[in-house]
């Protein structure tokens, strides 16, 4: 049976919704986001019948997959994992940090960085050392030009547990065209990424949206329902091998964590004309070793846009979702 989900998940409008209703909300750089699990929101029994009809349906789409051997083992051990809930949890923090730090039209780089055969390592602390290095030399070559350079790394193993490395680098500060070359050509060129890395190979890449700066990490870590990504489950399998107190993502000090935290329906009625009323039905996938099935939980996502707000408004606003702000990003805000 195969299920469409445009066809079978309503989409709510913000004023059909009970004023009991809690939601998560986080702050990007230009607007509120709000959302809420969607079958916490279907009222009636007859729209929660229909979507607990549309989860199963779905699941049992997914669940009836052909899979070899060998993948069943893969995601099954991706699955109990321990650290796979951790790298799931690091994925949606780098999609909110970088919305929130950065607006959508900041200048990004994306690089690669890689050992040559015989300055391979497989310790990451020493693979943090050379990054440090890097990272300091490529700050005081561009920043006279481009302003504060920010980062986002992170480590990566290949089959043999050597190391490499993945990042982008963002320059808010920057007006114009942010470059960075990849190799110097001549004397009076700047030195490009490969010249100040000296370790091996480099890729370099320039991004126009700062949501594709997001997506450039991502490909490094799936959890793939319709297509089983062989490549890129490895990569997890990988990323899962790392040492236990090495983080999946490192920021520099300027990209700080966004503010988040739970606000009632009720509390936003003054607001309730600034609200792009109706929703967008978004969704998170995971396998579930225990029932031997995929799980994909709905929920329904609405947006503050901050420009519509006069500035007495947007103050207000932003003192009371302080006021419900999670301790951990309180500072943020």
């Amino acid at each position: 049976m195969k299920v469409e989900l445009r066809e079978n998940i309503k989409p709510y409008y913000f004023a059909e919704i009970d004023s009991d209703v809690v939601f998560d909300w986080r702050l990007t750089s230009n607007a509120i986001i709000l959302n809420v699990k969607q079958n916490k929101i279907s009222k009636s029994k007859k729209e929660k019948q229909k979507f607990q009809e549309f989860v199963d349906a779905y699941t049992a789409d997914i669940g009836n997959l052909v899979l070899t051997e060998n993948e069943e083992k893969l995601l099954n051990s991706i699955s109990d994992h321990k650290d796979y809930t951790s790298i799931k949890r690091s994925q949606a923090e780098l999609r909110k940090r970088i919305s929130y730090n950065f607006p959508d039209n900041s200048k990004w780089i994306g690089f690669s960085l890689t050992y040559e055969k015989d300055k391979a390592r497989t310790e990451h602390t020493k693979v943090s050392k050379d990054f440090e290095n890097f990272i300091k030399s490529l700050r005081l070559e561009y920043e006279p030009t481009f302003g504060t350079i920010d980062y986002v790394y992170m480590k990566e193993r290949r089959e043999d547990l050597t190391y490499h490395i993945h990042g982008i680098l963002l320059a808010k500060q920057c007006k114009g065209t942010f470059k960075i070359v990849k190799k110097r050509k001549n004397k009076k060129e700047k030195k490009g990424i490969y010249d100040i890395w000296n370790k091996g190979w480099v890729d370099v890449q320039c991004g126009k949206k700062i949501r594709s700066a997001y997506t450039y990490l991502l490909p490094h870590k799936t959890n793939s329902v319709n297509i089983f990504a062989r490549k890129m489950n490895g990569k997890l399998i990988r990323l899962i091998l790392m040492p236990k107190k090495s983080k999946i993502y490192n920021y520099s000090k300027g990209i700080v964590p966004a503010p988040s935290g739970k606000i009632d329906k009720k509390s936003l009625e003054p607001f309730l004309n600034k609200i792009r009323n109706i929703g967008r039905t978004r969704y998170n996938s995971f396998y579930s070793s225990k029932n031997k099935k995929y799980i994909r939980d709905y929920y329904q996502e609405f947006v503050f846009d901050l420009d519509i707000f006069s500035e007495e408004e947007r103050k207000m606003l932003l003192e009371m979702l302080k006021k419900r702000t999670n301790k951990k990003s309180s500072k943020s805000l």
